[in-house]
């Protein structure tokens, strides 16, 4: 059974990189460890660390304050992705402007194909082509360039079809991933 997922409101989230003088969104951060997760194992935290303090370009002072934070939005991302909450993005709410909200999500993904890569995550050929279509889609998302004009309703439907599009895109490649890499460990335990 799906329980509501506990993360941090986005703003919260917000405050507390803000305050630890960290220039990067909540979005990014969230979808990167989104990313990892679906490369495979749990990371322990002192490795999660690591690396997000390389892609941040900060120092361990930052981590204070927020390491727990963010190794407590990587544990709600791996129960959201393996299915034990409805998964969620990390976004701004609607109280904010659609045009930070579609920066927001075009954050989001590019975090989240970070992630898949720095998991070293290979994309084979024999991955389905639903996997392939749902990556060059989010990286599509991930190019997004926000033009501030007056935003019309087509805009408002285009932001929630790309909002749906992820959240049930991202719960699919998990599984495929993991189904890809559980087959082919067990494959390659036979190759001597």
């Amino acid at each position: 059974m799906q329980t509501q997922a506990k993360s941090p409101a986005f703003d919260d989230f917000y405050h507390l990189l803000t305050q630890a003088e960290v220039a990067t969104s909540p979005a990014e951060i969230h979808g990167m460890l989104c990313g990892f997760v679906c490369v495979g194992p749990k990371l322990n935290g002192g490795f999660l660390i690591d690396i997000l303090l390389k892609r941040l370009g900060t120092r361990p002072p930052f981590m204070l304050g927020s390491q727990g934070a963010i190794v407590g939005l990587y544990d709600v991302a791996c129960r959201q992705l393996s299915g034990l909450q409805t998964f969620q993005l990390l976004l701004p709410d609607e109280q904010h402007e659609l045009e930070e909200r579609a920066e927001a999500l075009s954050l989001w993904c590019e975090g989240f194909l970070y992630g898949l890569g720095l998991g070293e995550s290979s994309i084979e050929d024999e991955t389905p082509d639903i996997i392939h279509e749902a990556l060059y889609c989010i990286a599509k998302i991930a190019k997004l360039e926000i033009i501030h004009l007056e935003v019309t309703e087509l805009d408002k439907l285009a932001y929630d079809e790309a909002i749906e599009f992820i959240t049930h895109a991202i719960p699919l490649i998990y599984e495929e991933l993991i189904r890809y890499s559980v087959e082919g460990s067990t494959s390659s335990m036979y190759l001597h």
